[in-house]
C-alpha cells in the first residue's frame, strides 16, 4: 500500500463513461447474507462517487467497496445508503497522512483538522451505512518502523512512519511501538468512531492488538504469505479480532497484468478465504491498469481488465455459496511468536 493516491483518485473521478455493460451479467446465486451467517466480504478500491458505486453493483464484482471518504457530504451520505440499501460493506481509506495530523489524504490536500469533517459528521455517514459499514484504515503499515528500508524516509519524506527511538532492552523497545501506535489510535478515536483497521504488510499485529487496534489486515504479496496469514490468523484468535488481506497487486503482482500476474491475483483470493480471511480487498481499481508510471496503460474494455473482474466475480460467488469450517482451518504446525519478539517477518531497516 503506498504513496500513489493522488494520482488514482483523480483517475477514478475522470473514469466514468457510458459504458455498454456486457460483463457481471452471469448469476451471481444467494447473496453471503442469505447463505452465511457471516459473510465473507470480497472487495476492491472504487472511485468515491454514487455512480462508481452503482457500477461495482451493475458488474457484480462483490459485496464490498474501499474507498476515499469524498469531499462532498451529500454524495458520501449518499453512497453510504447506497451501500446500506444493496447489501454492500463499506469501508474508507485513511484519513490522514502518516505520522502526522493532516487531513486530507485521498484529497491531494494537507489540511488542518477544522478543513475537514467534524467527528459528528463522519459519525452519521457511518451510521447512514447501518450494519454495511466495516471500519476505516489507519495507522497503515506502522509496521515500516521496524522493516522499511531507509530509502523509505528519503522517497517519501513527510509521508511514512518515523524511526522508534533509541532503547537498550527488548521490552522497552515492545513498549515504545506499542505506545506511539496507541497515541496514533487514541487521536483516530477523535476523527470518528471505529471500527479501525490497520492494514500492515509485517507480522506485528498482536502488539498492534494491545496498542488498540479493532480490525487486523494484512497486505498480501510483500511477503512470505504461509508465515504472515499464519501470524495473523493467530492474532485473531488469541484477541477474538477479526482479520482479513488486502492485496496489493499493482504493486506486487508483477510489472503487467499477464497470465503470471492473473494466476497471483487468482491464488491471492482464494488463498486468503482458504486460510480464513474474514475480508478480501482489493487495493487498486478492477476497472482501469494501471497508477504506475513504468507499467501499461489498460483500459476498461482490455482483455486483461476483463480478466481480472471475472476472476474477482468467480471467487465471489464461490464464496457467496460454499461455507468453512467456523474454527477456521486445520494445520500441521503453529509457531509461538517469542516474548517481546520485534521479528517483523519482512524486510529490514538497513536494506
Amino acid at each position: 500500500m503506498k504513496y500513489h493516491h493522488l494520482f488514482f483518485s483523480v483517475m477514478l473521478s475522470l473514469f466514468f463513461l457510458s459504458f455498454p455493460f456486457t460483463e457481471g451479467t452471469a448469476q451471481s446465486g444467494a447473496t453471503p447474507d442469505n447463505v452465511n451467517k457471516n459473510p465473507v466480504i470480497i472487495g476492491s478500491m472504487m472511485p468515491n462517487t454514487l455512480e462508481g458505486f452503482r457500477l461495482y453493483k451493475e458488474l457484480k464484482l462483490g459485496n464490498g467497496i474501499l474507498t476515499f471518504i469524498p469531499e462532498d457530504k451529500n454524495e458520501c451520505m449518499a453512497m453510504a445508503k447506497f451501500c446500506r440499501d444493496n447489501h454492500i460493506y463499506l469501508n474508507f481509506w485513511e484519513f490522514i497522512y502518516r505520522s502526522t495530523h493532516e487531513f486530507g489524504w485521498g484529497w491531494g490536500k494537507h489540511l488542518p483538522r477544522d478543513q475537514f469533517y467534524s467527528k459528528e459528521e463522519v459519525d452519521a455517514i457511518i451510521d447512514a451505512a447501518g450494519p454495511y459499514y466495516v471500519g476505516r484504515y489507519t495507522i497503515g503499515e506502522i509496521g515500516l518502523q521496524l522493516y522499511g528500508p531507509q530509502s523509505y524516509e528519503i522517497e517519501w519524506r513527510g509521508d511514512t512512519w518515523a524511526k522508534l527511538p533509541a532503547v537498550t532492552t527488548t521490552e522497552e523497545a515492545k513498549e515504545a511501538y506499542i505506545s506511539h501506535a496507541r497515541k496514533q489510535i487514541e487521536y483516530e478515536r477523535t476523527i470518528s468512531k471505529g471500527p479501525l483497521i490497520n492494514v500492515e504488510a509485517g507480522m506485528t499485529f498482536k502488539y498492534l492488538t494491545q496498542a488498540g487496534l479493532d480490525k487486523l489486515c494484512l497486505e498480501m504479496m510483500p511477503g512470505d504469505p504461509q508465515l504472515l496469514i499464519a501470524s495473523i490468523r493467530g492474532t485473531g484468535k488469541a484477541f477474538d479480532k477479526p482479520w482479513g488481506t488486502h492485496i496489493a497487486m499493482e504493486h506486487y503482482g508483477g510489472m503487467s497484468p499477464d497470465e503470471l500476474w492473473e494466476k497471483r491475483w487468482k491464488k491471492a483470493i482464494y488463498f486468503s478465504y482458504l486460510s480464513g480471511a474474514q475480508y478480501i480487498w482489493k487495493e487498486t481499481s478492477p476497472l482501469f491498469y494501471s497508477e504506475h508510471p513504468w507499467q501499461p496503460r489498460l483500459g476498461f474494455n482490455s482483455p486483461e481488465m476483463k480478466q481480472a473482474r471475472q476472476t474477482m466475480r468467480e471467487a465471489y460467488q464461490f464464496a457467496s455459496i460454499h461455507t468453512r469450517p467456523a474454527k477456521g482451518p486445520k494445520v500441521r504446525l503453529g509457531i509461538v511468536y517469542g516474548n517481546n519478539d520485534g521479528s517483523p517477518g519482512l524486510w529490514n531497516r538497513v536494506a
